[in-house]
């Protein structure tokens, strides 16, 4: 029995692309203990017999698992439809930044600048609400604590190769900036009216 367990370990998590990347040279047990817990994997390298009991823990513990993965998994597909709305929104809101940004101020009357300006404060606006948007859907994660995401929290698991934890705010402060060094070159144009 604990012959079959170790098979399908192998043919299933271990058979997997990502599995030399995430254990490296691990033993099968090292893996089990991951995976499964120390008790589980201590007590199928002791035995060549399971008992009725250690099978259901064994089943149970693959079960939750299976319902841990099966979280991460809609999370990782929340997580890509939040960035691609997101995106779509910035890329809204940079044509119209760029569009004030590469427009000859000095040639715009008082007005025009005025409703350039109050343009820019809407759309800082708009970048105020995206962000409470991503802070909202970053809240209502729940933990991953059982996911073996190298003690890390899930933005910082997904985005560790990068030099930010959190794209889509540090995106949208990017953004921000962005609008207010524009306003502020508008609001000179202003003041020598």
């Amino acid at each position: 029995m604990v012959e079959r367990i170790e098979n399908a370990f192998q043919e299933t998590l271990l058979d997997t692309n990502h599995y030399a990347d995430e254990y490296n040279d691990a033993s099968i047990y090292e893996t089990i203990a991951a995976e499964f817990g120390p008790a589980i994997a201590h007590v199928l390298r002791q035995n060549t017999h399971i008992s009725p009991d250690l099978q259901t823990t064994i089943l149970d513990a693959a079960k939750q698992a299976y319902r841990e993965r099966k979280a991460f998994s809609m999370w990782l597909d929340r997580e890509a439809t939040s960035l691609a709305e997101t995106a779509e929104q910035l890329c809204e809101i940079d044509a119209a930044v760029s569009e004030l940004a590469n427009s000859p101020l000095e040639e715009w009357s008082a007005r025009e600048l005025r409703a350039a300006r109050d343009r820019l404060y809407t759309l800082e606006h708009d970048c105020d609400m995206l962000a409470n948007q991503r802070q909202a859907f970053l809240n209502e994660r729940p933990p991953m604590d059982n996911l073996h995401l190298d003690g890390k929290e899930f933005d910082e698991y997904l985005y560790h190769s990068q030099n930010f934890t959190y794209p889509v705010l540090s995106a949208i402060t990017a953004y921000i900036e962005r609008i207010q060094r524009v306003r502020g070159r508008i609001c000179k144009h202003l003041a020598t009216e």
